[in-house]
């Protein structure tokens, strides 16, 4: 194998897309902004699961859902103050057997159909769907519960095919509460592959390359089979801002209102740029995953109520992504050190 010649290719059509994005980057219209001298408070929005068990292709997890409501406080030193938490938590089995399927939700048949025409992997798909739809039921329960703040979920403001009559009843609901509460609603995705630009590299990777300082965003115009609420829009919170996030900001707010006040929120020297708060949310949620063992410790205590065995179980342990804990391909790792 030889690693020059790989390395070679990279710098040589690296620099071919550099060239092109510098190109590229003339002509996209960069805003600035400062901090705003009024703040809001802001409500943050994330989830997890963790799956424990397999019975026989009958998956059991256990899903997490937090809202976390700061304030922001300004004097002698910047800080967020926690106001208010809510944290939904409840198993959830996930199967593919027919029989199963059958007396579901229709929400859970209509992503399990897509999962299986998209040739998706359907056990985590599932899953990890039941889990945003739970982050948006909270979204709707906050919108109606808080006034004048800024509500902001983990990931873009979309709904996937499987979700369509579902959910866009309950974002609709959302959204006339927000404007019925003076809310805003956005949200913010940790990460981005889209192409908007027309460039090589990612739209994050492109803007990075951006060379103005301070407080930045850029609007821009995605196409796609998602059905979107808001405006998108990339920004980057922090003059030292690692990163641009993607954010998607209802339609009928000024994004020169709300980055300047949003900005407040990413001023943690732990992670210049992101919500801090979202960053705690997201803490509060994988929490599921180190739950772990206690999740199996109470399973193991209820078994025998429902007739399944401690070595039923025993066999049956995943890991937190699904799969089996295979306790000889275990012990073949320990032995091979």
């Amino acid at each position: 194998m030889n690693f020059a010649d790989a390395l070679e290719d990279i710098k040589k059509y690296g620099q071919l897309a550099h060239k092109k994005d510098q190109t590229t980057l003339k002509d996209v219209a960069i805003e600035e902004f400062k901090l705003a001298d009024e703040t809001m408070d802001l409500v943050a929005i994330d989830g997890s699961h963790s799956f424990i068990l397999d019975l026989a292709g009958m998956k059991l997890a256990v899903i997490r859902v937090c809202a976390l409501e700061y304030t922001f406080v300004v004097g002698t030193k910047i800080g967020f103050k926690l106001k208010k938490s809510y944290i939904v938590e409840h198993p959830i089995v996930v199967s593919s057997h027919e029989e199963f399927v059958e007396c579901q939700s229709e929400l859970y048949k209509n992503i399990f159909e897509h999962a299986r025409r998209s040739k998706l992997n359907t056990y985590s798909y599932i899953a990890n769907e039941l889990r945003r739809f739970e982050e948006y039921k909270l979204l709707n329960q906050v919108s109606g519960n808080t006034s004048g703040e800024i509500l902001a979920i983990d990931g873009a403001l979309t709904i996937p095919p499987p979700f369509l009559s579902k959910f866009s009843d309950m974002m609709e609901d959302t959204i006339k509460k927000c404007e019925d509460h003076e809310n805003i609603l956005l949200g913010v995705s940790k990460d981005s592959e889209t192409h908007t630009f027309g460039s090589p590299s990612t739209d994050e990777e492109l803007l990075f390359k951006v060379k103005k300082q301070g407080h930045l965003y850029v609007k821009v115009n995605l196409e796609g089979t998602y059905t979107r609420y808001g405006d998108v829009y990339f920004a980057k919170l922090h003059p030292m801002a690692m990163k641009w996030f993607r954010i998607d900001i209802e339609t009928k707010e000024n994004p020169d209102r709300v980055f300047p006040i949003l900005a407040h929120y990413a001023r943690s020297e732990l992670c210049p740029g992101y919500i801090y708060p979202l960053l705690e949310a997201h803490r509060l949620a994988v929490m599921v995953r180190r739950l772990h063992d206690i999740y199996e410790k109470r399973i193991i205590a209820l078994a025998p109520k429902y007739g399944i065995s401690l070595g039923d179980i025993l066999r049956g342990r995943t890991d937190i992504e699904g799969s089996k804990m295979r306790m000889f391909h275990e012990f073949l790792d320990r032995v091979s050190k």
